[in-house]
């Protein structure tokens, strides 16, 4: 089981921020379930990382 509590969740705001891309990318990568996200005082989550969103040739 994942501890929740282990883990650098930030707003979608700050995320967007930490990853150098738009809030509306960083919710597309959590509706394809890229970025694990939760819920916390009714406020989404995410947890930051490092996508390749570049397509494969």
């Amino acid at each position: 089981m994942i501890d929740l509590d282990d883990r650098d969740w930030c707003t979608v705001g700050d995320a967007a921020k930490r990853m150098a891309i738009t809030e509306a990318a960083v919710r597309d990568l959590v509706d394809r379930r890229a970025l694990r996200a939760t819920f916390m005082y009714g406020v989404l989550h995410v947890e930051p990382a490092i996508v390749n969103t570049m397509p494969t040739t």
